[in-house]
């Protein structure tokens, strides 16, 4: 995925950095010493780093200093949001939702990835799930007849509900070229991710396609020294 914006908030020095834009080949981020510029890395780094350790946040050390003790009164029940970034998709992150939504993922736009000073994160995305219904149903083994059954499920977790009440009036081996509902509820929850989560098992997708980012904040010193009286002339 190609990271298109970012949005920090209440993040070490940062109050809000507004939402800003990144070019896809280069950005550079200007700015006086304590401005955030730093912070800004930090945050993207802790979305989804390298090592997962390294992406857990310390309210106290690291929550907007001039607030801290305000906010960490109602962290537990209402965690602020540390950072927001939107993402488009390149080819290879639709191929791997394909299996679980079907063609309906040559039609998901840009997703929203943010993380909470809770450590959660949270994918958001908009999608037909009615089109996701149809294409499992197309992909199936039922006969025409029963897929018209099952077509006005308006949810995956509905039509595997649909298939799992529906009764069988006989063994899917005495009836060629179908599957039992039973057969084909089964590959519609291998579809959608256990117990027939659609929307985690989609997200979790999609998360795993995040870049992840590696940070060093030491840089080596160089050795020697240079005065500005040593370049002059």
């Amino acid at each position: 995925m190609i990271l298109k914006t970012a949005h920090v908030t209440n993040f070490k020095c940062i109050k809000d950095s507004t939402r800003f834009s990144l070019d896809k080949d280069v950005t550079c981020l200007v700015g006086k010493n304590e401005a955030g510029k730093t912070a800004i890395l930090e945050a993207l780094h802790k979305l989804r780093p390298v090592r997962d350790e390294d992406g857990k946040f310390d309210v106290t050390k690291e929550y907007f200093r001039p607030s801290v003790l305000d906010y960490k009164p109602v962290h537990g029940a209402n965690p602020d949001t540390a950072i927001r970034t939107t993402w488009e998709l390149e080819d290879e992150d639709r191929k791997a939702l394909e299996p679980i939504i079907g063609a309906a993922a040559q039609k998901v736009g840009s997703v929203t990835v943010s993380k909470r000073f809770d450590d959660k994160v949270l994918v958001e995305f908009e999608l037909d799930e009615a089109e996701v219904v149809q294409a499992l149903l197309k992909g199936s083994d039922l006969e025409s007849k029963e897929k018209g059954k099952y077509k006005a499920a308006p949810t995956v977790r509905d039509l595997a509900t649909q298939l799992s009440a529906a009764p069988e009036d006989q063994p899917a081996a005495q009836r060629p070229g179908s599957g039992n509902q039973k057969a084909v509820r089964r590959e519609v929850c291998s579809g959608c991710g256990r117990g027939c989560d659609f929307g985690a098992h989609s997200k979790g997708c999609l998360f795993q396609s995040v870049p992840a980012h590696a940070w060093a904040a030491r840089g080596k010193p160089v050795q020697g020294a240079c005065g500005r009286e040593q370049t002059d002339g």
